[in-house]
Protein backbone atom coordinates (compact mmCIF):
# COMPACT_ATOMS: atom_id res chain seq x y z
CA UNK A 1 0.00 0.00 0.00
CA UNK A 2 1.55 3.29 -1.12
CA UNK A 3 1.28 6.80 0.33
CA UNK A 4 -1.19 7.63 -2.44
CA UNK A 5 -3.35 4.73 -1.27
CA UNK A 6 -3.31 6.13 2.25
CA UNK A 7 -4.29 9.59 1.05
CA UNK A 8 -7.08 8.13 -1.06
CA UNK A 9 -8.23 6.14 1.95
CA UNK A 10 -8.24 9.26 4.11
CA UNK A 11 -10.12 11.29 1.50
CA UNK A 12 -12.71 8.61 0.84
CA UNK A 13 -13.28 8.01 4.54
CA UNK A 14 -13.05 11.55 5.88
CA UNK A 15 -16.26 10.97 7.81
CA UNK A 16 -14.68 8.05 9.69
CA UNK A 17 -12.97 8.36 13.05
CA UNK A 18 -9.17 8.14 12.90
CA UNK A 19 -9.10 4.76 14.63
CA UNK A 20 -11.57 3.37 12.07
CA UNK A 21 -9.25 4.51 9.29
CA UNK A 22 -6.32 3.00 11.16
CA UNK A 23 -8.23 -0.26 11.56
CA UNK A 24 -8.80 -0.39 7.80
CA UNK A 25 -5.02 -0.15 7.31
CA UNK A 26 -4.38 -2.75 10.01
CA UNK A 27 -6.77 -5.19 8.36
CA UNK A 28 -4.80 -4.88 5.11
CA UNK A 29 -1.53 -5.46 7.00
CA UNK A 30 -2.74 -7.72 9.80
CA UNK A 31 0.63 -9.44 10.35
CA UNK A 32 2.72 -6.24 10.28
CA UNK A 33 3.67 -4.30 13.39
CA UNK A 34 2.11 -0.83 13.77
CA UNK A 35 4.14 1.65 15.80
CA UNK A 36 2.65 5.00 16.87
CA UNK A 37 3.49 8.09 18.95
CA UNK A 38 1.23 10.77 20.41
CA UNK A 39 1.96 13.83 22.52
CA UNK A 40 -1.25 13.61 24.52
CA UNK A 41 -0.74 16.42 27.05
CA UNK A 42 -2.10 14.65 30.16
CA UNK A 43 -3.09 10.99 29.92
CA UNK A 44 -4.99 10.44 33.19
CA UNK A 45 -8.32 11.90 32.06
CA UNK A 46 -8.08 10.51 28.50
CA UNK A 47 -6.91 6.97 29.20
CA UNK A 48 -10.24 5.14 28.93
CA UNK A 49 -11.01 6.64 25.52
CA UNK A 50 -7.50 5.85 24.37
CA UNK A 51 -7.78 2.15 25.26
CA UNK A 52 -10.79 1.61 23.01
CA UNK A 53 -9.12 3.44 20.14
CA UNK A 54 -5.85 1.51 20.02
CA UNK A 55 -7.28 -1.94 20.75
CA UNK A 56 -6.42 -4.18 17.81
CA UNK A 57 -4.99 -1.28 15.81
CA UNK A 58 -1.55 -0.53 17.27
CA UNK A 59 1.20 -2.89 18.46
CA UNK A 60 3.74 -0.44 19.91
CA UNK A 61 2.31 2.80 21.27
CA UNK A 62 4.37 5.65 22.76
CA UNK A 63 2.64 8.43 24.70
CA UNK A 64 4.41 11.68 25.61
CA UNK A 65 3.61 14.46 28.06
CA UNK A 66 1.73 12.02 30.27
CA UNK A 67 2.11 14.42 33.23
CA UNK A 68 2.09 11.62 35.80
CA UNK A 69 3.81 11.38 39.15
CA UNK A 70 4.12 8.85 41.96
CA UNK A 71 0.50 9.39 43.00
CA UNK A 72 -0.58 7.48 39.86
CA UNK A 73 0.18 3.73 40.14
CA UNK A 74 1.33 2.04 36.93
CA UNK A 75 -1.34 -0.66 37.31
CA UNK A 76 -3.93 2.04 36.70
CA UNK A 77 -2.68 2.34 33.12
CA UNK A 78 -2.51 -1.32 32.09
CA UNK A 79 -4.13 -2.26 28.78
CA UNK A 80 -5.35 -5.85 28.13
CA UNK A 81 -3.25 -7.51 25.45
CA UNK A 82 -0.17 -5.41 26.26
CA UNK A 83 2.61 -6.01 28.73
CA UNK A 84 2.96 -3.62 31.67
CA UNK A 85 3.86 -0.22 30.23
CA UNK A 86 7.40 1.13 30.30
CA UNK A 87 7.17 4.39 32.21
CA UNK A 88 9.27 7.49 32.74
CA UNK A 89 7.80 10.39 34.68
CA UNK A 90 8.98 13.88 33.86
CA UNK A 91 10.64 16.21 36.37
CA UNK A 92 8.22 17.82 38.82
CA UNK A 93 8.69 21.57 39.08
CA UNK A 94 5.34 22.83 40.37
CA UNK A 95 3.00 20.34 38.69
CA UNK A 96 3.85 17.07 36.90
CA UNK A 97 5.25 17.78 33.42
CA UNK A 98 6.52 15.73 30.53
CA UNK A 99 6.68 11.96 30.96
CA UNK A 100 6.55 8.88 28.72
CA UNK A 101 4.46 5.69 28.60
CA UNK A 102 5.30 2.92 26.12
CA UNK A 103 2.99 -0.02 25.41
CA UNK A 104 4.25 -3.18 23.65
CA UNK A 105 1.77 -5.84 22.62
CA UNK A 106 1.99 -9.28 24.24
CA UNK A 107 4.06 -11.66 22.13
CA UNK A 108 6.58 -9.02 21.03
CA UNK A 109 9.75 -9.60 23.04
CA UNK A 110 10.99 -6.39 24.62
CA UNK A 111 13.04 -5.15 27.55
CA UNK A 112 14.08 -1.87 29.17
CA UNK A 113 17.73 -0.88 28.65
CA UNK A 114 19.46 0.85 31.54
CA UNK A 115 23.17 0.36 30.86
CA UNK A 116 23.56 3.97 29.71
CA UNK A 117 23.09 6.39 32.60
CA UNK A 118 20.84 9.31 31.74
CA UNK A 119 20.39 12.54 33.68
CA UNK A 120 17.03 12.75 35.45
CA UNK A 121 15.84 15.62 33.24
CA UNK A 122 16.48 13.64 30.02
CA UNK A 123 13.19 12.13 28.88
CA UNK A 124 14.46 9.19 26.84
CA UNK A 125 13.24 5.61 27.36
CA UNK A 126 15.57 3.06 25.66
CA UNK A 127 13.83 -0.25 24.86
CA UNK A 128 14.96 -3.33 22.95
CA UNK A 129 12.42 -4.80 20.51
CA UNK A 130 13.19 -8.33 19.32
CA UNK A 131 11.54 -9.26 16.01
CA UNK A 132 12.49 -12.75 14.89
CA UNK A 133 16.16 -12.48 13.91
CA UNK A 134 16.44 -8.69 14.10
CA UNK A 135 16.72 -6.53 17.20
CA UNK A 136 15.73 -2.88 17.25
CA UNK A 137 16.78 -0.07 19.55
CA UNK A 138 13.50 1.77 20.20
CA UNK A 139 13.96 5.30 21.57
CA UNK A 140 10.76 7.13 22.58
CA UNK A 141 11.72 10.69 23.56
CA UNK A 142 10.29 14.03 24.59
CA UNK A 143 12.28 17.28 24.59
CA UNK A 144 10.51 20.13 26.41
CA UNK A 145 10.83 23.50 24.66
CA UNK A 146 12.73 24.84 27.69
CA UNK A 147 15.50 22.22 27.43
CA UNK A 148 18.68 23.12 25.58
CA UNK A 149 18.40 21.46 22.16
CA UNK A 150 22.17 21.03 21.75
CA UNK A 151 22.48 19.27 25.12
CA UNK A 152 19.50 17.00 24.42
CA UNK A 153 20.69 15.95 20.94
CA UNK A 154 24.23 15.37 22.24
CA UNK A 155 22.91 13.06 24.98
CA UNK A 156 20.71 11.23 22.50
CA UNK A 157 23.68 10.89 20.13
CA UNK A 158 25.92 9.53 22.89
CA UNK A 159 23.24 6.99 23.79
CA UNK A 160 22.99 5.82 20.17
CA UNK A 161 26.79 5.48 19.97
CA UNK A 162 26.81 3.49 23.20
CA UNK A 163 24.19 0.98 22.03
CA UNK A 164 25.45 0.85 18.41
CA UNK A 165 27.86 -1.89 19.50
CA UNK A 166 24.86 -4.14 20.18
CA UNK A 167 22.12 -2.83 17.87
CA UNK A 168 22.31 -2.12 14.15
CA UNK A 169 18.72 -0.88 13.81
CA UNK A 170 17.40 2.32 15.44
CA UNK A 171 13.88 3.72 15.62
CA UNK A 172 13.44 7.09 17.38
CA UNK A 173 9.94 8.45 17.99
CA UNK A 174 9.29 11.72 19.69
CA UNK A 175 8.42 15.35 20.00
CA UNK A 176 11.75 17.10 19.42
CA UNK A 177 10.19 20.57 19.34
CA UNK A 178 12.50 20.99 16.34
CA UNK A 179 11.88 20.58 12.63
CA UNK A 180 14.24 18.58 10.43
CA UNK A 181 15.10 21.81 8.59
CA UNK A 182 16.74 23.14 11.76
CA UNK A 183 20.54 23.14 11.46
CA UNK A 184 20.95 21.30 14.77
CA UNK A 185 18.57 18.53 13.67
CA UNK A 186 20.26 18.30 10.27
CA UNK A 187 23.65 17.87 11.92
CA UNK A 188 22.27 15.28 14.36
CA UNK A 189 20.59 13.22 11.62
CA UNK A 190 23.63 13.36 9.33
CA UNK A 191 25.95 12.26 12.14
CA UNK A 192 23.95 9.11 12.79
CA UNK A 193 22.70 8.44 9.24
CA UNK A 194 19.06 8.98 10.24
CA UNK A 195 16.09 9.51 7.93
CA UNK A 196 12.76 11.12 8.85
CA UNK A 197 9.68 9.05 7.96
CA UNK A 198 7.26 11.92 8.71
CA UNK A 199 7.23 14.86 6.29
CA UNK A 200 3.93 16.63 7.01
CA UNK A 201 2.95 19.07 9.80
CA UNK A 202 2.18 17.38 13.11
CA UNK A 203 1.76 20.29 15.54
CA UNK A 204 -0.67 23.15 14.95
CA UNK A 205 0.06 25.80 17.54
CA UNK A 206 0.25 28.07 14.50
CA UNK A 207 -2.03 28.09 11.47
CA UNK A 208 0.67 26.76 9.17
CA UNK A 209 1.67 23.96 11.51
CA UNK A 210 5.11 22.44 12.02
CA UNK A 211 6.64 18.98 11.73
CA UNK A 212 8.19 18.54 15.19
CA UNK A 213 6.84 15.06 16.05
CA UNK A 214 9.30 12.82 14.23
CA UNK A 215 10.03 9.19 13.47
CA UNK A 216 13.74 8.78 12.71
CA UNK A 217 15.49 5.60 11.62
CA UNK A 218 18.69 4.42 9.98
CA UNK A 219 16.71 1.71 8.11
CA UNK A 220 14.13 3.66 6.13
CA UNK A 221 13.41 0.76 3.76
CA UNK A 222 12.24 -1.37 6.69
CA UNK A 223 9.05 0.71 7.02
CA UNK A 224 5.96 1.61 5.02
CA UNK A 225 2.73 3.59 5.37
CA UNK A 226 4.21 6.32 7.59
CA UNK A 227 1.47 8.88 8.18
CA UNK A 228 -0.37 11.08 10.70
CA UNK A 229 -3.87 11.13 12.17
CA UNK A 230 -5.84 13.79 14.00
CA UNK A 231 -7.12 12.03 17.13
CA UNK A 232 -8.75 14.90 18.96
CA UNK A 233 -7.09 13.71 22.18
CA UNK A 234 -4.15 16.13 22.13
CA UNK A 235 -4.14 19.90 22.34
CA UNK A 236 -2.12 20.63 19.20
CA UNK A 237 -0.47 17.38 18.12
CA UNK A 238 -1.40 14.74 15.59
CA UNK A 239 -0.61 11.08 16.17
CA UNK A 240 2.29 9.85 14.01
CA UNK A 241 2.74 6.22 13.06
CA UNK A 242 4.67 3.84 10.83
CA UNK A 243 4.44 0.16 9.89
CA UNK A 244 7.25 -2.38 9.93
CA UNK A 245 7.52 -4.18 6.61
CA UNK A 246 8.52 -7.36 8.38
CA UNK A 247 5.71 -9.58 9.59
CA UNK A 248 5.82 -11.00 13.07
CA UNK A 249 3.69 -13.63 14.71
CA UNK A 250 5.15 -15.04 17.87
CA UNK A 251 3.51 -18.41 18.40
CA UNK A 252 2.30 -19.23 21.90
CA UNK A 253 4.09 -22.07 23.70
CA UNK A 254 2.69 -25.54 23.13
CA UNK A 255 1.65 -27.69 26.07
CA UNK A 256 2.19 -31.35 25.22
CA UNK A 257 1.36 -34.43 27.26
CA UNK A 258 3.46 -37.59 27.16
CA UNK A 259 4.07 -40.75 29.14
CA UNK A 260 7.37 -41.17 30.92
CA UNK A 261 8.76 -44.67 30.46
CA UNK A 262 12.01 -43.93 32.28
CA UNK A 263 11.17 -46.32 35.17
CA UNK A 264 8.77 -48.54 33.23
CA UNK A 265 9.28 -52.28 33.71
CA UNK A 266 7.19 -54.28 31.31
CA UNK A 267 7.14 -57.44 33.46
CA UNK A 268 5.87 -55.56 36.54
CA UNK A 269 3.19 -53.82 34.50
CA UNK A 270 1.97 -57.10 32.97
CA UNK A 271 1.98 -58.86 36.37
CA UNK A 272 -0.17 -56.20 38.04
CA UNK A 273 -2.50 -56.12 35.05
CA UNK A 274 -2.87 -59.90 35.25
CA UNK A 275 -3.63 -59.73 38.98
CA UNK A 276 -6.57 -57.45 38.20
CA UNK A 277 -7.68 -59.43 35.17
CA UNK A 278 -10.23 -61.52 37.07
CA UNK A 279 -11.85 -58.35 38.36
CA UNK A 280 -11.81 -56.75 34.93
CA UNK A 281 -13.55 -59.70 33.24
CA UNK A 282 -16.75 -59.10 35.15
CA UNK A 283 -16.90 -55.36 34.48
CA UNK A 284 -18.03 -53.30 31.52
CA UNK A 285 -15.62 -51.53 29.18
CA UNK A 286 -15.69 -48.22 31.08
CA UNK A 287 -14.58 -49.99 34.27
CA UNK A 288 -11.89 -51.89 32.35
CA UNK A 289 -10.57 -48.66 30.88
CA UNK A 290 -10.45 -46.98 34.28
CA UNK A 291 -8.51 -49.85 35.89
CA UNK A 292 -6.15 -50.22 32.92
CA UNK A 293 -5.33 -46.50 32.83
CA UNK A 294 -4.78 -46.34 36.59
CA UNK A 295 -2.27 -49.20 36.41
CA UNK A 296 -0.57 -47.65 33.36
CA UNK A 297 -0.41 -44.28 35.12
CA UNK A 298 1.36 -45.93 38.05
CA UNK A 299 4.08 -47.51 35.87
CA UNK A 300 4.29 -44.83 33.14
CA UNK A 301 2.97 -41.55 34.57
CA UNK A 302 1.66 -38.78 32.33
CA UNK A 303 3.80 -35.65 32.26
CA UNK A 304 3.40 -32.20 30.73
CA UNK A 305 5.98 -30.08 28.98
CA UNK A 306 5.96 -26.59 27.47
CA UNK A 307 7.63 -26.25 24.08
CA UNK A 308 8.38 -23.13 22.08
CA UNK A 309 5.68 -22.24 19.60
CA UNK A 310 8.17 -22.75 16.75
CA UNK A 311 9.82 -25.82 18.26
CA UNK A 312 11.69 -27.91 15.71
CA UNK A 313 11.20 -31.70 15.72
CA UNK A 314 14.95 -32.38 15.74
CA UNK A 315 15.53 -30.31 18.91
CA UNK A 316 16.88 -32.36 21.81
CA UNK A 317 18.19 -31.65 25.30
CA UNK A 318 21.87 -31.42 24.30
CA UNK A 319 21.22 -28.85 21.57
CA UNK A 320 18.84 -26.86 23.79
CA UNK A 321 21.44 -26.67 26.58
CA UNK A 322 24.18 -25.69 24.12
CA UNK A 323 22.06 -22.82 22.78
CA UNK A 324 21.32 -21.63 26.33
CA UNK A 325 25.04 -21.66 27.13
CA UNK A 326 25.79 -19.67 23.97
CA UNK A 327 23.23 -17.02 24.97
CA UNK A 328 24.63 -16.83 28.50
CA UNK A 329 28.20 -16.33 27.22
CA UNK A 330 27.03 -13.59 24.86
CA UNK A 331 25.32 -11.74 27.70
CA UNK A 332 28.52 -11.98 29.74
CA UNK A 333 30.53 -10.50 26.87
CA UNK A 334 28.05 -7.64 26.37
CA UNK A 335 28.47 -6.81 30.05
CA UNK A 336 32.26 -7.09 30.30
CA UNK A 337 33.49 -6.40 26.71
CA UNK A 338 36.40 -8.69 27.56
CA UNK A 339 38.28 -10.26 24.59
CA UNK A 340 38.51 -13.50 26.58
CA UNK A 341 34.72 -13.61 27.05
CA UNK A 342 34.28 -12.91 23.33
CA UNK A 343 36.58 -15.83 22.53
CA UNK A 344 34.55 -18.13 24.80
CA UNK A 345 31.34 -17.02 23.11
CA UNK A 346 32.71 -17.63 19.60
CA UNK A 347 33.92 -21.09 20.60
CA UNK A 348 30.47 -21.99 21.94
CA UNK A 349 28.77 -20.43 18.89
CA UNK A 350 30.82 -22.64 16.56
CA UNK A 351 30.03 -25.67 18.71
CA UNK A 352 26.29 -24.94 18.49
CA UNK A 353 26.50 -24.60 14.72
CA UNK A 354 28.27 -27.95 14.42
CA UNK A 355 25.93 -29.69 16.86
CA UNK A 356 22.88 -28.27 15.07
CA UNK A 357 24.07 -29.74 11.78
CA UNK A 358 24.80 -33.14 13.32
CA UNK A 359 21.45 -33.24 15.12
CA UNK A 360 19.53 -32.47 11.92
CA UNK A 361 21.46 -35.11 10.00
CA UNK A 362 20.80 -37.74 12.68
CA UNK A 363 17.11 -36.82 12.74
CA UNK A 364 16.66 -37.38 9.00
CA UNK A 365 18.71 -40.56 9.00
CA UNK A 366 16.42 -42.06 11.62
CA UNK A 367 13.22 -41.19 9.75
CA UNK A 368 11.27 -44.14 8.41
CA UNK A 369 10.18 -43.44 4.81
CA UNK A 370 7.19 -45.77 5.09
CA UNK A 371 5.74 -43.56 7.84
CA UNK A 372 5.78 -40.51 5.55
CA UNK A 373 3.69 -41.91 2.71
CA UNK A 374 0.68 -39.84 3.77
CA UNK A 375 0.71 -36.22 2.55
CA UNK A 376 -0.25 -34.81 5.97
CA UNK A 377 2.58 -36.60 7.76
CA UNK A 378 5.08 -35.54 5.11
CA UNK A 379 4.24 -31.82 5.38
CA UNK A 380 4.11 -31.94 9.18
CA UNK A 381 7.67 -33.31 9.18
CA UNK A 382 9.29 -31.11 6.55
CA UNK A 383 7.38 -27.81 6.59
CA UNK A 384 9.30 -26.49 9.62
CA UNK A 385 12.53 -26.60 7.59
CA UNK A 386 11.21 -24.37 4.82
CA UNK A 387 11.44 -20.57 4.56
CA UNK A 388 10.03 -18.34 7.31
CA UNK A 389 8.08 -16.59 4.54
CA UNK A 390 5.63 -19.48 4.55
CA UNK A 391 2.52 -18.74 6.57
CA UNK A 392 2.18 -20.68 9.80
CA UNK A 393 -1.16 -22.34 10.47
CA UNK A 394 -0.57 -22.67 14.22
CA UNK A 395 -2.17 -19.29 14.93
CA UNK A 396 -5.34 -18.21 13.13
CA UNK A 397 -6.30 -14.55 12.77
CA UNK A 398 -9.64 -13.61 11.21
CA UNK A 399 -11.05 -10.36 9.93
CA UNK A 400 -14.77 -10.50 10.74
CA UNK A 401 -17.01 -7.49 10.02
CA UNK A 402 -13.89 -5.28 9.87
CA UNK A 403 -12.81 -6.50 13.31
CA UNK A 404 -9.56 -8.38 13.84
CA UNK A 405 -10.28 -11.56 15.83
CA UNK A 406 -7.37 -13.46 17.39
CA UNK A 407 -8.97 -15.02 20.48
CA UNK A 408 -9.13 -18.81 20.06
CA UNK A 409 -12.58 -19.10 21.65
CA UNK A 410 -14.11 -16.43 19.42
CA UNK A 411 -12.48 -17.97 16.32
CA UNK A 412 -13.88 -21.42 17.22
CA UNK A 413 -17.38 -19.93 17.59
CA UNK A 414 -17.13 -18.17 14.21
CA UNK A 415 -15.98 -21.38 12.48
CA UNK A 416 -18.73 -23.41 14.17
CA UNK A 417 -21.44 -20.96 13.15
CA UNK A 418 -20.16 -20.88 9.58
CA UNK A 419 -19.71 -24.60 8.94
CA UNK A 420 -22.80 -25.74 10.85
CA UNK A 421 -24.99 -23.74 8.46
CA UNK A 422 -22.87 -24.11 5.33
CA UNK A 423 -24.80 -26.98 3.68
CA UNK A 424 -28.16 -25.33 4.18
CA UNK A 425 -26.91 -22.26 2.30
CA UNK A 426 -25.77 -24.25 -0.74
CA UNK A 427 -28.10 -24.60 -3.71
CA UNK A 428 -28.33 -28.40 -3.50
CA UNK A 429 -31.64 -30.08 -4.16
CA UNK A 430 -32.53 -32.16 -1.13
CA UNK A 431 -33.11 -35.84 -1.90
CA UNK A 432 -36.58 -37.11 -0.97
CA UNK A 433 -36.57 -38.76 2.45
CA UNK A 434 -40.10 -40.05 2.72
CA UNK A 435 -41.04 -43.09 4.77
CA UNK A 436 -41.69 -45.40 1.82
CA UNK A 437 -37.99 -45.25 0.87
CA UNK A 438 -37.32 -47.82 3.60
CA UNK A 439 -40.24 -50.07 2.68
CA UNK A 440 -41.19 -52.26 -0.26
CA UNK A 441 -39.11 -54.63 -2.37
CA UNK A 442 -35.38 -54.39 -3.15
CA UNK A 443 -36.22 -53.70 -6.78
CA UNK A 444 -38.32 -50.72 -5.68
CA UNK A 445 -35.43 -49.30 -3.64
CA UNK A 446 -32.93 -49.82 -6.49
CA UNK A 447 -35.23 -48.05 -8.91
CA UNK A 448 -35.93 -45.21 -6.45
CA UNK A 449 -32.23 -44.43 -5.80
CA UNK A 450 -30.87 -45.22 -9.24
CA UNK A 451 -30.17 -41.53 -9.98
CA UNK A 452 -29.09 -40.52 -6.47
CA UNK A 453 -25.89 -38.36 -6.83
CA UNK A 454 -23.68 -40.57 -4.66
CA UNK A 455 -24.80 -43.71 -6.51
CA UNK A 456 -24.01 -42.10 -9.88
CA UNK A 457 -20.59 -41.05 -8.56
CA UNK A 458 -19.81 -44.60 -7.45
CA UNK A 459 -20.87 -45.94 -10.84
CA UNK A 460 -18.54 -43.48 -12.61
CA UNK A 461 -15.56 -44.78 -10.63
CA UNK A 462 -16.57 -48.47 -10.67
CA UNK A 463 -18.36 -49.26 -13.94
CA UNK A 464 -20.61 -52.31 -13.80
CA UNK A 465 -19.00 -55.07 -15.88
CA UNK A 466 -21.02 -58.07 -14.74
CA UNK A 467 -24.10 -58.33 -12.58
CA UNK A 468 -23.75 -59.52 -9.01
CA UNK A 469 -26.29 -62.02 -7.68
CA UNK A 470 -26.85 -64.36 -4.74
CA UNK A 471 -27.07 -68.13 -4.96
CA UNK A 472 -28.78 -70.34 -2.43
CA UNK A 473 -26.40 -72.14 -0.03
CA UNK A 474 -27.28 -75.20 2.05
CA UNK A 475 -26.28 -75.85 5.68
CA UNK A 476 -24.01 -78.72 4.60
CA UNK A 477 -22.02 -76.39 2.29
CA UNK A 478 -21.52 -73.94 5.12
CA UNK A 479 -20.39 -76.74 7.46
CA UNK A 480 -17.89 -77.98 4.84
CA UNK A 481 -16.42 -74.50 4.48
CA UNK A 482 -16.01 -74.15 8.24
CA UNK A 483 -14.10 -77.46 8.49
CA UNK A 484 -11.37 -75.99 6.29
Amino acid sequence: MSTDDINDCSNNNSNKFWYEQLRDLKIKNVDNIFCAYLNINTVANKFERLVGMIDGNIDIFCIAETKLDSTYPTQQFKIPGFRDPYRLDGPKIKDPSGGLLVYVRDGIVSKFLNNFKLASEMQILPIEINLKKSKWLLLPIYRPPSMDKNAFNKTLGDLIEFYSKTYENYLILGDFNLETSDSIMKSFMDSHDLFSLIREPTCFKSERGSCIDLILTNKKYSFKNSHTFETGESDFHKMIYTVFKTTFKKLPPKLIKYRCYKKFVKADFERELLENFNVIQNLDYAAFQEIFESILEKHAPTKRKLLRGNNKPFMNRDLRNAIATRTRLWNIYVSTKSPLDLLRYKKQRNFVKSLNFKTKRAYFRNLKPESLDMTKKFWKTFKVFFSDKMKSSDKVILVENKQIVSNDGEIATIFNDYFSTLVSKLSIKQWPNDQDSLEGSIDHALHKFANQPSILKIKSYYPLISKFNFTEVSKDQVADELRF
